[in-house]
């Protein structure tokens, strides 16, 4: 065990209370909005399965409704869709990137045939999810080419593919809140 598993809950600590103050910010001087005025869900599936599942991991993981939050709080707009990434992995951020006036699109593929359980696959879709926080961090990221520099300055590469530490967190974030909520 070592020293890595204290500097994973260090980590693990220090993401989850910078993610807090952000949200702490916006919901604490929320814009003017009409109160008739629909919410678009910037988070949102073709697939009813997903959606479903989305909504179940934002009622029950403190980390996955951040992620959601902090989303719903950006321009982007971001569909997770089932299908294979093809590189070995369960799920991935598309490195693709549309905007249309003042709204970017970001497309999380992922696949149920790889198997495992619901809290699994929540798990790997809040890691994806960080990964499109982290995009729409940077306002000048607006296209496809926008997303693969942004990766390429700020994660590491290997396997052909981008990964940061902080979705690693979030994905065992999500999976620990839902398991302990099994664990009841």
């Amino acid at each position: 065990m070592g020293i890595t598993a204290p500097l994973r809950h260090l980590h693990h600590l220090v993401f989850e209370l910078s993610v807090l103050a952000f949200l702490g910010c916006v919901l604490g001087h929320p814009g003017e909005v009409a109160a008739d005025e629909p919410t678009i869900m910037r988070v949102r599936s073709t697939d009813s399965t997903i959606t479903t599942l989305i909504g179940l991991a934002a009622t029950r993981s403190l980390t996955f409704r951040t992620l959601v939050s902090l989303i719903q709080a950006s321009d982007g707009m971001v569909y997770v869709e089932p299908g294979e990434c093809g590189h070995g992995t369960r799920a991935c951020l598309k490195l693709w990137m549309q905007s249309t006036g003042s709204t970017r699109f970001l497309r999380v593929v992922v696949s149920r045939r790889r198997g495992g359980s619901d809290m699994e696959f929540l798990g790997s879709i809040g890691h994806e999810l960080q990964h499109t926080v982290e995009a729409l961090s940077e306002p000048g990221t607006v296209n496809s080419l926008g997303v693969f520099n942004y990766f390429s300055r700020t994660a590491t590469y290997g396997s052909n593919r981008f990964e940061t530490v902080e979705a690693i967190h979030a994905g065992d974030a999500v999976r620990q809140e839902l398991g302990e909520l099994r664990a009841r």
